[in-house]
């Protein structure tokens, strides 16, 4: 798989700049905000798994990730990083029986995409983490000054922050809950 961070960064100007979720600090679960690339790459081995395992369900919990959301998932801990890959169109949060995930983790790694530790079992991402500082300084190079590539932590975020410290349920739960239900959807109806 040849990855060509301009082309990422080219997505990320004109996709991503573009789109209402640019900013948002709510979860995305959008795959058309994908790099097309590794949105084909992604259902491909999302299909393969699912020729595998007949009636398996694989869920999309998150796909695009706005940076003031990423900065928040930082400051609490569940992401090691402020940038990462989401905010760029590159990786997703993929959902399946636990019992069903070193599988298709492994479909993802024989077609190229990269995983990460256990700490993210269901994260997919289309480059590298040796990569992402060259996909940002790509985007920092094509971008102009009047796009926002680190916005100012938002009124939003914080209430998210206040939100999560005083909730009972784990919004990673419901966020999981979510990527299930929706597959459920789109394979009756779709």
């Amino acid at each position: 798989m040849q990855i060509d961070i301009n082309d990422i960064a080219q997505h990320y100007k004109n996709v991503l700049c573009k789109s209402p979720y640019f900013n948002s600090s709510k979860p995305v679960t959008d795959i058309n905000l994908l790099y097309p690339p590794f949105k084909n790459l992604l259902s491909q081995s999302i299909q393969e798994f699912q020729n595998s395992y007949p009636g398996v369900m694989v869920g999309i919990g998150e796909t695009y990730r706005g940076l003031p959301l990423q900065k928040y998932y930082k400051s609490v801990g569940s992401s090691k990083t402020s940038s990462g890959t989401h905010p760029l169109g590159i990786a997703a949060d993929t959902t399946v029986n636990k019992k069903y995930l070193n599988a298709l983790r492994a479909i993802y790694k024989k077609n190229g995409l990269t995983i990460l530790g256990m700490w993210d079992p269901g994260h997919v991402q289309y480059i590298p983490i040796n990569l992402q500082a060259a996909a940002w300084s790509a985007v920092n190079n094509i971008c102009s000054n009047d796009i926002p590539i680190k916005p100012e932590i938002t009124d939003t975020e914080v209430s998210i922050n206040k939100l999560r410290k005083s909730a009972s349920i784990d919004p990673f739960l419901i966020l999981f809950i979510f990527g299930v239900v929706v597959t459920i959807i789109l394979k009756k109806y779709i």
